[in-house]
């Protein structure tokens, strides 16, 4: 029986010798590279007069299989079947069948390859690949790098990121953006020290700033960036500051007009309202507003951003669901450049939202996951009207199946030339009702959506913890008059007293 080895460099005859103490070897061949005929490709076979005895070393354990110091990975080999000893009847496979089958029954996970086969794949990576991820550059392997690239290279990034270095504080950052006045590009996401003061010597070129989840960042360096990037700031990413309020907020959006990109996830309710997150609706330059897990996101809010920022391409809504309903809907569809829109667990929103929706003509991409409300008019709607879409995401919507595309639907997507992807896990649509599948339509089965979110669930979970039915285990009686260490039988003589 032949069997698989990956080892390490190492000859046939040790090779053999190893395996002779599990019982008698007839051949044993190591595979060599072409280039290096004494090098190892790290892959072997060895055959054994006895198929027990390859039972036994493939039972063995891994101290049994240790050989020059590392485990022997043992797979047996595949069994060649000759078309002259088929049975009867047996169906003949093409050659490229009989591949892919090879194919998939060899497959390996990759931690189970030694390091000589991952350095021997790694050498087919592009070099730019490999630089990405490398670790310990110093100036000698820096200058190696240049020398080979010669007058073929384009662009040298050498970018800083500070996500991982929890040590930098206030007094770092201060004397980094006073001695680097050119920063276009700043990225201090997770820091925990940061409250803003260091930006009072930032300098006006600043184009990006990333604060994400930096959770001690004050109204004061919303000040200070108004004061000193007004006039070249245009992304700014904010998700995740509990401690910033109304007022730093109110005064960025003052100052900082040429603002694009705004992230603003996950704020605090208590320290920021929805007349705040109106004024957004002043950035005229705004394209892509990030507001999902605020539970002060109503329709005011949406209506002031419709109407003030008519250039917006990507908004994200997601679970802003307290105060959402398709009046907001009926504001999005006045925005004739958005393309991707996120309203997933909007609960409040209906089909008569969706087929508001459906006149947005340039919308591409639609995430709409776990929304009671949808059933399958909206979909159609959105489908059949929306003549740009390309994405449409209602994974979790409870109320869905077969009828959410019609003939004529796919009639009419049929006259497009656009593909559209339908994601349906956890929905009532099978798709077997739409074999054979057009060309230009794609399901795909996967519930990205999340249960905890989804109303139907939260119902349901809400319904059994405020059951009134007693457990027949339940114990009747003041809870606090016994803790769960006490004897039971005391508990009982309290009962029956």
């Amino acid at each position: 029986m032949d069997l698989e080895i990956m080892t390490s460099q190492a000859n046939h005859k040790e090779l053999s010798t190893f395996f002779e103490k599990f019982g008698c070897v007839s051949s044993c061949e190591i595979l060599r590279e072409r280039k290096r005929p004494h090098g190892s490709q790290g892959i072997g076979f060895i055959t054994f007069q006895e198929e027990t005895t390859a039972d036994r070393v493939l039972s063995a354990s891994e101290d049994d299989l240790c050989f020059r110091m590392r485990v022997l990975q043992l797979e047996p080999a595949k069994q060649k079947i000759k078309v002259a000893q088929m049975a009867k009847g047996a169906a003949i496979r093409s050659p490229q069948e009989e591949q892919r089958r090879e194919v998939e029954g060899s497959l390996l996970h990759l931690h189970e390859l030694p390091e000589e086969i991952l350095i021997h794949i790694f050498t087919f990576l592009p070099l730019r690949c490999v630089l990405q991820n490398a670790r310990g550059l110093d100036d000698s392997l820096v200058l190696a790098l240049l020398k080979k690239c010669g007058p073929n290279l384009r662009s040298l990034n050498l970018d800083i990121s500070l996500k991982l270095c929890p040590g930098v504080g206030e007094d770092g950052l201060w004397w980094l953006f006073k001695e680097c006045d050119r920063l276009k590009a700043i990225s201090l996401d997770g820091n925990k020290r940061l409250t803003g003061k260091c930006f009072h010597v930032l300098r006006g070129g600043a184009e990006s700033l990333v604060l994400s989840n930096c959770i001690q960042l004050r109204d004061v360096g919303l000040e200070k960036i108004s004061l000193r990037c007004k006039q070249m700031l245009k992304k700014i990413d904010l998700s995740h500051c509990y401690t910033i309020s109304d007022t730093g907020l109110n005064i960025l959006i003052e100052h900082c007009k040429l603002l694009e990109v705004v992230g603003l996830e996950a704020l605090s309710p208590v320290s920021v309202s929805s007349s705040c997150l109106r004024n957004l609706g002043t950035l005229p330059n705004l394209q892509e507003l990030y507001l999902r897990d605020n539970a002060m996101v109503d329709d005011q809010v949406v209506k002031a951003i419709s109407e003030g920022c008519a250039q917006l391409r990507i908004l994200d809504l997601q679970c802003c669901n307290r105060s959402v309903t398709d009046l907001s809907m009926e504001s999005l569809s006045w925005l004739q450049h958005l393309q991707e829109l996120t309203i997933s667990y909007l609960h409040l929103v209906h089909d008569s939202g969706l087929c508001l929706l459906s006149s947005i003509q340039t919308l591409r991409k639609l995430v709409a996951r776990g929304c009671g409300g949808i059933t399958n008019e909206g979909v159609r709607a959105i489908t059949k009207d929306c003549a740009e879409l390309q994405f449409l995401d209602i994974s979790g919507c409870l109320q869905l199946n077969e009828s959410i595309l019609t003939q004529d639907t796919l009639l009419k997507r049929g006259q497009r030339d656009l593909h559209l992807t339908l994601v349906i896990g956890g929905t009532g649509v099978q798709t077997s009702v739409f074999q054979p599948l057009p060309s230009f339509l794609t399901f795909d089965a996967m519930d990205l959506s999340r249960h905890n979110l989804i109303l139907d669930h939260q119902t349901e979970s809400l319904e059994f913890l405020s059951s009134d039915s007693e457990d027949e285990f339940e114990v009747v009686g003041d809870y606090d008059d016994f803790l769960a260490a006490d004897d039971p039988l005391q508990a009982e003589e309290f009962e029956m007293s």
